[in-house]
């Protein structure tokens, strides 16, 4: 159960909103949390890279690519999904700069199962290195329900740092979606520490360009 107090989280939300409402931004901003660990040294105790699916999706526009096989390139296609094929990845030939460059253009990558395992061998670690790693799809699966999930899933990876920041909605969302999505991705994050609750220093929440505001 979620230690953040209600009252406190829907004011912090009323207030990112309000503020969004007052300076008109040419896009629409992101809201993010920001996590501070404490008595949790990530280089003795567990690190993770683990996903969690919220109600609501964690961004306006979620820019998603997928590494497709043949058959998935078609329904790519279809349903008007940006997709590169394997050919095109070989052609960063394992460059570093092509394939970053390529990893910041997305938000999200899928790929397809029978590839997963390919594309770390075509071009490298990159987007490991940028927690981007695709996510499998197999031809079993609804590929549009996998698009909408995939607008909905927080990665959360522990590094060498006990600060983690991950997008939680945006702008555009209702307060009670918000809300939503703050507590299953907090109870979600918690459970992954030894000590749950009791390893969070300080929750903050905040948008793209506003002020932040201190949840727990």
């Amino acid at each position: 159960m979620s230690k953040i107090a209600p009252q406190v989280l829907k004011q912090a939300i009323l207030n990112i909103l309000e503020g969004s409402k007052k300076k008109k931004r040419n896009f629409v901003e992101t809201i993010e949390l920001q996590f501070t660990l404490k008595n949790y040294d990530p280089n003795k105790d567990p690190r993770f890279n683990k996903t969690v699916v919220v109600p609501y999706k964690i961004r306006h526009n979620s820019k998603i690519c997928m590494i497709a096989d043949a058959k998935h390139a078609d329904e790519c296609t279809e349903l008007g999904i940006t997709f590169v094929t394997m050919d095109y990845l070989k052609t960063f030939n394992k460059e570093k700069r092509p394939v970053k460059k390529f990893g910041m253009k997305y938000n999200v990558f899928l790929a397809s199962k029978n590839l997963a395992r390919l594309i770390p061998r075509t071009i490298g670690p990159g987007l490991h290195k940028l927690d981007k790693v695709p996510i499998p799809i197999d031809h079993n699966s609804k590929l549009s329900s996998k698009v909408d999930e995939a607008k909905r899933t927080i990665r959360f990876r522990l590094k060498k740092t006990v600060n983690i920041n991950v997008p939680i909605g945006s702008v555009d969302l209702e307060p009670e979606q918000i809300i939503q999505n703050v507590n299953v991705a907090s109870n979600f994050f918690t459970s992954l520490l030894k000590k749950n609750w009791q390893n969070i220093r300080s929750v903050y929440i905040k948008s793209t360009m506003g002020h932040s505001y201190r949840i727990f």
